[in-house]
């Protein structure tokens, strides 16, 4: 009889066993469900939300005593946090740009526009010289001194006449550059005369002789016939137009019988030095012209 109750203890006992193995399987089976579900409760809540902050539920599980059926027991029920959504990041509003008002132009102060210069005529050189060669003897010839000369506010071509014998005639003729008026011209006073006849005082036209009319001409004038002399007549290496001239009113007499003005042309070279280019004498009438030899101290005629 013990035989037979030590087999059925060792039945009850391998059943019992059987049993709490069964359960402690059954246990694992639903933690592990509850463990799935918090983990998909949990992917749930950081694709819809932010996580809320509160912990995380735990399971606690008991000691589980042979023959009891035993249940998760849960400390807290997770309690999904509805968090609001974060509104989206506002861009600052920018303040509104002034526009920049347009640079206003002063208005431009119409300028009265000068009234043009009216075109004048003026007559030419050759057209002067052409109008003097006709109201002259045939034999004479026409020379151009001064195209520029001014008397008053007008101005006017001068011209010097040479006679057969390539001696100057006096007085000067002088032609008005825009009505091509021919008159005498008289240096000394800077004025003009009458054209009559020519040359005036010595009845060459058929007048007869005026010994009022002065026949002397002034420093500049003869400075003007010293520029009609050419280089190789004066024995000077330029034209003379092309020295610095000094002269005068002062008279000098030469050879003891004629006035004449002196001229003194120079030169002042590169490094500052004056050079005497020689001494010319004009007599007052205009018709004759010296030089003073500096080996003889003599004065000597230019012959033209």
């Amino acid at each position: 009889m013990a035989t037979g109750k030590s087999k059925k203890s060792k039945k009850r006992k391998k059943k019992n066993t059987s049993d709490g193995t069964m359960k402690f399987l059954l246990v694992l089976v639903i933690a592990g469900l509850a463990i799935a579900m918090i983990l998909f409760m949990q992917k749930g809540e950081e694709a819809g939300s932010e996580p809320s902050g509160t912990p995380e539920p735990t399971i606690t599980l008991g000691a589980v005593p042979s023959g009891t059926t035993l249940s998760p027991q849960y400390t807290g029920t997770p309690v999904p946090v509805m968090t609001q959504t974060p509104e989206a990041t506002k861009a600052p509003t920018k303040a509104p740009t002034k526009t920049p008002e347009a640079t206003k132009t002063p208005t431009p102060v119409p300028t009265e526009e000068p009234e043009p210069t009216p075109q004048v005529d003026v007559l030419s050189v050759e057209d002067a010289q052409k109008l003097v060669k006709a109201s002259v003897a045939a034999e004479y010839s026409v020379h151009l001194l001064n195209d520029h000369l001014w008397v008053g506010e007008k101005e006017y071509y001068q011209f010097y006449i040479l006679d057969g014998q390539a001696q100057i005639l006096y007085p000067f003729l002088v032609v008005d550059k825009l009505d091509g008026s021919l008159f005498c011209y008289d240096g000394t006073e800077n004025t003009l005369l009458d054209f009559s006849r020519f040359p005036l005082g010595t009845g060459a036209q058929g007048g007869d002789t005026d010994p009022d009319v002065t026949k002397t001409i002034s420093a500049k004038e003869a400075y003007e016939i010293l520029c009609t002399y050419s280089k190789e007549s004066l024995h000077i290496a330029k034209e003379v137009v092309s020295y610095d001239a000094e002269y005068g009113n002062e008279l000098t007499l030469v050879n003891g019988t004629i006035n004449c003005y002196r001229i003194n042309l120079s030169e002042i070279s590169d490094n500052g030095r004056v050079s005497n280019k020689g001494e010319f004498y004009i007599s007052v009438d205009g018709t004759k012209c010296y030089y003073n030899d500096s080996e003889t101290n003599e004065f000597v005629l230019v012959q033209k």
